[in-house]
């Protein structure tokens, strides 16, 4: 069963913390199937996608998407941002965004993310853990992000869940 919210369709993400410009998850569950692709959207926080559940997202892209700072609060997650649930990454491709935190990738309180193979490559800063996991298989390819690739705070461990491909780096 899926729950999708779009809303702020359109915005320039100047509005505060409420302001989100592409997908909200909230409720039961949502799946993107293959060839989903959220780009050029702009928002202070999941500027693409902002995750308060579970979601499962294969083969989806997410590629210059644009996290902006307001007055008093910094800009995160351009591309995925989110607070408690579960997010897996089957495939992913996370490549060309912007944003003061995590411009891939933020987890603000408890977010699990589980990566199955993906590319985040090129973006301002890379994944932001904070209270959260970090959970990694398959191919996985986390590098050239501009501030740094993977961030997590004091005591937080990458957790390799699976075979890794041949050619992951991180």
């Amino acid at each position: 069963q899926s729950n999708i919210a779009i809303f702020s369709v359109g915005s320039d993400g100047t509005d505060g913390p409420t302001d989100a410009a592409g997908g909200y998850v909230d409720g039961d569950s949502a799946i993107a199937e293959s060839s989903s692709k959220f780009a050029s959207n702009k928002a202070q926080m999941g500027a693409a996608l902002f995750i308060d559940n579970t979601a499962t997202l294969n083969g989806t892209t997410f590629e210059a998407n644009e996290g902006v700072a307001t007055e008093g609060a910094a800009s995160a997650g351009a591309a995925i941002a989110g607070e408690y649930g579960d997010i897996v990454l089957n495939g992913v491709t996370i490549t060309g965004n912007t944003a003061n935190n995590g411009a891939a990738i933020y987890d603000g309180k408890k977010l699990a993310v589980t990566i199955n193979g993906a590319t985040v490559t090129d973006n301002e800063n890379g994944i932001i853990i904070s209270g959260g996991s970090l959970s990694i298989a398959g191919d996985v390819t986390v590098k050239n992000n501009e501030k740094y690739d993977v961030y997590m705070s004091s005591g937080k461990l990458i957790k390799i869940v699976g075979e890794l491909g041949e050619e992951s780096e991180i």
